[in-house]
């Protein structure tokens, strides 16, 4: 089985961990493209936490544009995943004051 092949099988199954290792082995360009692969499928999944995480985790690689472009994705994600949830609690839990207070109504 060629790299590609291999890249892309792991990447099917989930199994970034191994994706990753083995993109590492073969140079940025080719880590690059499966570091994005895999934080867009956390994106995705929900996850953006986690894709925060294997971003984090190659920082030092001269990321790509694309790349770059995702870390703005994923902050925004987390963002309103917090802000969502906070929001929720305040509706189901404060008096209609506070909630009124809180998103400035």
């Amino acid at each position: 089985m060629d790299l590609n092949s291999a890249l892309e099988m792991y990447a099917e199954r989930g199994d970034w961990d191994r994706a990753l290792e083995t993109a590492s082995e073969h140079g940025n360009d080719v880590l690059h493209k499966y570091v994005a692969l895999c934080a867009t499928q956390k994106i995705k999944d929900g996850r953006p936490g986690e894709a925060l995480q294997v971003l984090l985790a190659f920082y030092s690689l001269n990321y790509s544009q694309y790349v770059c472009n995702l870390f703005a994705v994923v902050i925004q994600e987390i963002w309103s995943t917090r802000l969502s949830s906070k929001l929720q609690y305040l509706q189901k839990n404060c008096c209609g004051y506070v909630w009124n207070l809180y998103i400035g109504g």
